[in-house]
C-alpha cells in the first residue's frame, strides 16, 4: 500500500513523505523467541516470563528508511504450535514478507526452518521475500569455529531465505538489522 503523509505545520517546510505499509508474519517453533523479538523491535523492552502466543499477536513497527519514506511493518507473530495451524491460512492472506525464527542452540528449531518456509510457500501464491533470524545468540558459547554459520548459509541458500543474520532479543544485538 502506497500512502502520502505531509510533514512540517509551516509552508516552507511542507513536504510530502510517502508511507508504504507490509504484513510480515513472524514464523518459527514455540519457544524460539518470536514474540521477545517483535517486543524487542517495537518495543525496546525484554523480559525473561513470555506466555505461549495464542494464535496471532498484532504490532505495528515503524521504520524512517529514507528522508522521503516511511515504512510501517505490519507484525504478525504467530503461534507456533501445530495445534494453531488450522488458523494459519487466514493469517497469510496478503502477506508482504515473513520472517522465520530460530533458536541457535536447539536443533529442532532448526529442523522447523524447513517445516515453516514449505508451509509459507503452500500457502502464498508467490515467492515471498523471507529472512531468518537465528535468536537466543547470547547463549552461544564463544565465537565458534564459524561452521555453524555455514550451516546456516547453507539452510539459508536451500529454502531459499534471502538473508540471515544472529539475534538476541535478550541483548538487542542484530534485532534492528534483522528486522531492516
Amino acid at each position: 500500500m502506497d500512502f502520502k503523509i505531509r510533514e512540517g505545520e509551516e509552508a516552507s517546510e511542507d513536504r510530502e513523505r510517502e508511507l508504504k505499509v507490509f504484513k510480515v508474519l513472524i514464523l518459527g517453533n514455540s519457544g524460539t523467541g518470536k514474540t521477545a523479538l517483535v517486543r524487542r523491535s517495537v518495543h525496546d523492552f525484554f523480559t525473561e516470563g513470555y506466555r505461549s502466543t495464542i494464535g496471532v499477536d498484532f504490532s505495528l513497527k515503524m521504520l524512517r528508511w529514507t528522508e522521503d519514506l516511511e515504512i510501517r511493518l505490519q507484525m504478525w507473530d504467530l503461534a507456533g504450535q501445530d495445534r494453531f495451524n488450522h488458523l494459519s491460512r487466514l493469517y497469510f492472506n496478503k502477506a508482504s514478507g515473513a520472517i522465520l525464527v530460530c533458536d541457535q542452540g536447539c536443533d529442532k528449531s532448526l529442523e522447523g526452518m524447513v517445516k515453516w518456509k514449505k508451509e509459507l510457500d503452500s500457502k502464498l501464491y508467490c515467492d515471498t521475500p523471507t529472512v531468518m533470524l537465528v535468536n537466543k545468540d547470547d547463549l552461544r558459547e564463544g565465537a565458534g569455529t564459524g561452521e555453524d554459520d555455514l550451516v546456516m548459509e547453507e539452510l539459508a541458500r536451500e529454502l531459499g531465505i534471502v538473508a540471515w543474520t544472529r539475534t538476541s532479543a535478550k541483548t538487542g544485538a542484530g534485532v534492528e538489522e534483522g528486522i531492516r
